[in-house]
């Protein structure tokens, strides 16, 4: 006669009476469900909305593929490789990888608080290949700040559709900011020469940045109760598709607004080795190397064995 494992002796029980005992402690208590500790694991962190959405969508993911309402401590290797396995059929490697981590930190949470006895250690390889870096030339930024000098209208706020967008293009090109460090920049904070000291909202590392003159120049043209430097008076998400508009009219098919930011880095590092990486407010190289790094644009030299003679 086969006998049957714990999980499945106790799957069809309601959930109330689903205990387990704890391996540090020795105690019994009730097992919440995944997507209950989900909520109990974020609630006791700091993180934004979106990231905490993700959180939830790829543990759901799992759940849906074991079927049934899964227990936090019923979670193992076999399951999760077998739900990475079916998910690399039909996406990307790195978007696998993101569901594999979104789990894992919530799974291995667990294991330490002793509501699992399962390590996440045997856990499938995600293989990754390294995507090829692009960042707007030069050339292409003259051209999109050409397109910006040709809008006509202006703004619900008052101040003319060129003036900010050029503004905006100088502004995230010479500083290498994020879009949303960019667009809390408020004009008490800017020094004599362009310089201000921002806390970055997804870091919260303090960062030291220039403005640049001609940044600086289109700025003051916009007006602004708030007194922020690039007053946007619409929605967030209503600045990329704008942002597309304004490549269309330029005639530039690739990139968006974040390649400024790459480009920005990418002509630093060409400039100075290690700049791109402090340009950007990274503490380390490694981010910058794997999503800024243009090597066409840095000056990588390919490297090539003497000749053959």
């Amino acid at each position: 006669v086969a006998t049957k494992t714990p999980q499945e002796r106790r799957a069809h029980l309601p959930i109330a009476n689903v205990f387990h005992r704890n391996r540090h402690s020795g105690r019994r208590f009730l097992v919440p469900t995944l997507m209950r500790y989900v909520e109990q694991f974020l609630n006791s962190r700091d993180v934004c909305d979106a990231y905490a959405e993700l959180i939830r969508t790829r543990c759901r993911s799992y759940a849906r593929f074991v079927g049934r309402s899964v227990h936090v401590e019923e979670i193992d290797c076999a399951s999760v490789n077998a739900w990475l396995a079916s998910l690399a059929k039909k996406l990307r490697p790195a978007t696998v990888a993101g569901y594999k981590r979104n789990l894992c930190v919530v799974w291995r949470e667990a294991f330490e608080e002793g509501l699992n006895d399962n390590a996440p250690l045997r856990v499938r390889r995600i293989k990754v290949p390294q995507q090829i870096v692009q960042a707007y030339t030069h050339a292409e930024i003259r051209a999109l700040l050409h397109a910006a000098s040709r809008l006509q209208g202006r703004h619900c706020n008052g101040n003319r559709r060129a003036d900010f967008w050029q503004a905006l293009i100088h502004s995230a090109y010479s500083t290498a900011l994020r879009r949303s460090d960019l667009l809390l920049v408020f004009r008490h904070q800017l020094g004599s020469d362009g310089t201000c000291v921002i806390v970055q909202s997804k870091t919260g590392y303090a960062h030291r940045v220039r403005f640049s003159p001609e940044a600086l120049q289109f700025a003051a043209k916009l007006k602004c109760p708030n007194n922020l430097l690039l007053p946007w008076p619409y929605r967030r998400d209503a600045l990329p598709p704008r942002f597309q508009a304004i490549c269309r009219l330029a005639g530039v098919k690739r990139g968006s607004l974040k390649w400024l930011r790459r480009s920005a880095a990418s002509y630093a590092e060409g400039i100075e080795p290690g700049a791109g990486p402090k340009i950007l407010g990274h503490r380390t190289s490694k981010v910058f190397k794997m999503s800024y790094d243009d090597q066409a644009i840095s000056g990588h030299v390919a490297k090539e064995p003497p000749p053959i003679g």
